[in-house]
This record gives C-alpha cells, sequence and structure tokens, in this order.
C-alpha cells in the first residue's frame, strides 16, 4: 500500500550545479543543493510504478525529474522505498536504488535522474540544434518534437525502435482555473546536447515536471514512448 503525505513546508534554495552522481557538484558547502532538501513526510510504497515513486518524491520540491525504463513484454518496472521523514532527499534516492538495484540516480542542474543501471542508448543521442519559441501550455508537445528531430529518427531506425500506438498523447487531464490562465511565454535554444539533457531542459521549463521515457522489446518488436507530466496544482 502506498502513502504519501504531501506537505507545502519546503525551504526551497538551489543553484546550477553540474551533473554528478549524488547530486553534490562543485557548488560552496553553504548552498543548498536539489538533493539536500529535506523530505518531511514519511514514504511508504511496495510494489508501485518506480515512475510515480519518483513524482511522489519530487512532489511539492519544485524540483524537476525524469525517469527512463527498459522492460521486455511486461508491465512498468515498479519498486519499492520505505523513507521516514527528516532526511534529504538524496539519502530517500539512495535509498530507493538500494531496494532496486537495477535503477541508478543522478542530478543534472537541478533536474533528477532516475534510471536503468546499464543506461538506455537512445537518450545519449546528440542534438545539433533544437530552439522552442512558445508558450507553457504547448510543453506536453515538445518531448514527441525531439523524437520528430533528424538526429533522433535516425538513431531510433538504426536501433529498430517504433512509437507506441498514441504515445505523445498524455493522459493527463488539463488544470482547472477559476479564471482563464494567460499563456506563459517560453524560449529554449539547445545545441550539442543529448537527447537526456534536451528533456532535462524541457522539464525545467516547468516546475515539478517529470519527464518519462519507456522503451519495450517484445517477441523481437521494440516500441518506446516518451511523456512529461506537468505537476500543476
Amino acid at each position: 500500500m502506498r502513502r504519501f503525505i504531501y506537505s507545502t513546508a519546503f525551504l526551497l534554495m538551489w543553484f546550477a550545479v553540474p551533473t554528478s552522481r549524488d547530486g553534490r557538484g562543485d557548488a560552496q558547502a553553504n548552498q543548498i543543493q536539489p538533493a539536500d532538501i529535506k523530505i518531511d513526510r514519511d514514504i511508504d510504497a511496495e510494489s508501485e510504478p518506480l515512475e510515480l515513486i519518483l513524482s511522489g518524491l519530487l512532489h511539492g520540491t519544485g524540483l524537476y525529474g525524469g525517469f527512463a525504463s527498459s522492460t521486455s513484454c511486461s508491465e512498468l518496472p515498479t519498486g519499492r522505498i520505505h523513507f521516514q521523514r527528516g532526511g534529504n532527499l538524496r539519502q530517500a534516492m539512495d535509498s530507493l536504488v538500494e531496494a532496486n538495484p537495477g535503477y541508478r540516480w543522478e542530478t543534472n542542474g537541478s533536474v533528477l535522474n532516475l534510471m536503468p543501471s546499464s543506461g538506455i542508448a537512445i537518450l545519449d543521442t546528440m542534438i545539433s540544434s533544437f530552439h522552442v519559441d512558445a508558450t507553457d501550455l504547448e510543453i506536453r508537445a515538445l518531448p514527441g518534437e525531439l523524437m520528430r528531430l533528424a538526429e533522433v529518427r535516425k538513431a531510433l531506425a538504426a536501433q529498430g525502435l517504433q512509437p507506441s500506438v498514441g504515445q505523445e498523447v498524455e493522459s493527463v487531464p488539463a488544470p482547472i482555473h477559476i479564471t482563464p490562465r494567460q499563456p506563459v511565454p517560453i524560449h529554449l535554444d539547445l545545441h550539442n546536447v543529448s537527447l537526456r539533457e534536451a528533456l532535462n531542459r524541457i522539464a525545467e521549463l516547468s516546475p515539478g515536471s517529470v519527464w518519462s521515457y519507456r522503451e519495450n522489446d517484445c517477441n523481437s518488436v521494440k516500441h518506446f514512448a516518451v511523456t512529461i507530466k506537468l505537476d500543476r496544482r
């Protein structure tokens, strides 16, 4: 039975830091890094989808996440975590991967990634250029736009990966606003980054966003799906 007790009592201070295995980077010791943010709720999950566990850990922190999985004729990968309040996000993630040894975690700036220890080749595909000049209402469409880039399509074809049916459609209802919300302009100009880095930068366009890349190899047929969940409350 999963139990997430959410609270808004977080002190949020973070700075852009280089990619690191444990989230420390090279920032000064008196700066609070993303993975140092305290968790003030108990987290108790057993046989829950890992993607949901990650979203639950990040909920309310204002941080961003990315999840990747590779399965073979099976359901979404599940995991477990039992974490008591008072620790920080780094300790919670260490506890998660210790209980689920097939996965590793790392941070890239303020984005926390959870992915298979063996990695996923398509996420290393290099992108020469990706430019976005749109509004925040279009963020959900951006991962699909990435997958349509020439470099990515070439890599997908080389690896025999096909899009899952309707993979670009995210089954998340649009947020309800009493007063119609005005779209917020967003801009992104990326050069010479990996597909994973580009997904991380897209996640940073909306606080609490978590992107997901799922790859399935079943009966010699390989499919992928990529989506992003927005933490709009």
